[in-house]
């Protein structure tokens, strides 16, 4: 018996490549995914054992997200430069808070929203 010839378009050829490049790219990420999470649970336990509780895997991405969004700033503030983009009236539960705010003029905005209503507050 002879053998069973297929014909495939150059544009099936072109699409299953496509497919194959973009299998291969989701399973590098998920292994890097893996990768990241294995670092954060030992960097948490490291962490935790030096300087006591605190540390969990979703406080160091609340950490790295931070440095993301405001590296720009605490790069200056580490030089010793004024920086009014950070402000000392906010904690971390507001800058984490700010964090997920997507829009930089929104999260500028809102950290000037305590400072305004701070005095109003009466016990």
């Amino acid at each position: 018996m002879g053998k069973k010839k297929t014909i495939i378009s150059k544009t099936e050829l072109l699409q299953q490549n496509e497919v194959d490049s973009l299998y291969k790219k989701a399973v590098f990420y998920i292994d890097q995914a893996r990768l990241n999470v294995q670092c954060l649970r030992e960097l948490s336990v490291r962490l935790n054992k030096k300087y006591g509780m605190g540390f969990s895997i979703s406080t160091l991405k609340d950490i790295r997200q931070f440095y993301g969004t405001y590296s720009d700033q605490i790069g200056h503030a580490l030089r010793g430069q004024s920086i009014p983009a950070l402000s000392s009236n906010l904690g971390w539960i507001h800058y984490r808070s700010l964090m997920r705010v997507g829009r930089t003029e929104a999260r500028q905005f809102t950290k000037l929203k305590p400072k305004k209503i701070t005095g109003v507050v009466e016990n």
